[in-house]
């Protein structure tokens, strides 16, 4: 049985998904499993992978199911003690990186997530934030990171609700109101392309919607409600255009009735786990390097 899946999730995406699995398959942790689930791409991504890939695992979904659903699709199939996640349009840069954080999980057994370094050279406006290894984090990104599959499984895995976007701040904060620590790797970094071919127009109502739904499912009394209120206010306001002001006031309101259909739901983290949440740091792009790495190769 291998101790490590890798699994990547993919849509419409195939070029960059096939470096992706060349970093992958040039990692030279052994024993290791690489599992790719297809939300319905059209792009003829499953013949691409089958031809260049076939050890790959591959599953594909007939319907946009959204990335919550094949996060846990990935957590049930996948063999490994350790399951790694990595975006379509990223890469690992050196052949040691998966082993660097089995080494680190073995040493740090109280961690349940590792989040990996990684950098975004092309994303425009990128801030990066300064982590040392080991620090504990708030949560994690999905482009980066490790968790332990029994404990991903403990917790249900991610709401499938949240179809896409911000899925793993809500299964951080249910971590941490269970004990568990999400600390920083020291592993080579990640290179996350950001790549353009994304669903922009989900991304904004998604990320107001959710943004909600975190506050109302996770935060405890009496934090919710103000906590709600000023986030619906900056949501509304952020780069907001004067042509913008009703499709914005709009995704606030889809964003509160979501709140409103999965109020039975709600089970907030305890006052001591949101105070510890709100001081610990995210997990964010370091500083990339020039020149860019490239994708390990085997």
């Amino acid at each position: 049985m291998p101790t490590v899946s890798i699994v990547l999730f993919t849509r419409n995406r195939k070029e960059e998904l096939l470096t992706a699995l060349e970093s992958c398959f040039a990692q030279d942790h052994r024993p290791l499993e690489v599992l790719v689930f297809d939300d319905a791409s059209t792009d003829g991504t499953e013949e691409a992978v089958r031809t260049s890939f076939p050890e790959v695992r591959f599953f594909r979904e007939e319907s946009n199911r959204g990335i919550a659903a094949l996060r846990n699709r990935g957590f049930q199939e996948a063999r490994g003690e350790l399951v790694f996640s990595i975006d379509d349009d990223a890469y690992y840069t050196d052949p040691s990186t998966i082993r660097c954080v089995v080494e680190q999980f073995r040493r740090e057994p109280e961690a349940a997530v590792i989040a990996m370094p990684f950098v975004e050279p092309l994303r425009q406006g990128c801030v990066a934030t300064t982590l040392n290894t080991s620090d504990r984090l708030r949560a994690f990104i999905s482009c980066a990171y490790a968790i332990r599959r029994a404990t991903a499984l403990e917790l249900g895995g991610y709401r499938e609700f949240f179809f896409y976007r911000g899925e793993e701040r809500d299964l951080s904060i249910r971590l941490l109101d269970r004990g568990f620590r999400i600390v920083y790797g020291q592993s080579p970094p990640v290179v996350h392309l950001y790549s353009p071919k994304r669903a922009w127009s989900q991304m904004f109502p998604l990320g107001i919607r959710n943004n909600l739904l975190f506050d109302s499912l996770n935060i405890p009394h009496p934090y919710v409600l103000p906590r709600l209120a000023l986030d619906a206010v900056q949501l509304f306001l952020y780069k907001l255009t004067i042509t913008q002001v009703f499709s914005r006031m709009a995704f606030i309101l889809r964003g509160f009735l979501a709140c409103v259909k999965y109020a039975s739901l709600r089970d907030p983290v305890s006052k001591e786990t949101y105070r510890l949440y709100r001081t610990l740091p995210n997990h964010g792009p370091a500083s990339a390097p020039a020149p860019t790495p490239g994708p390990a190769r085997r």
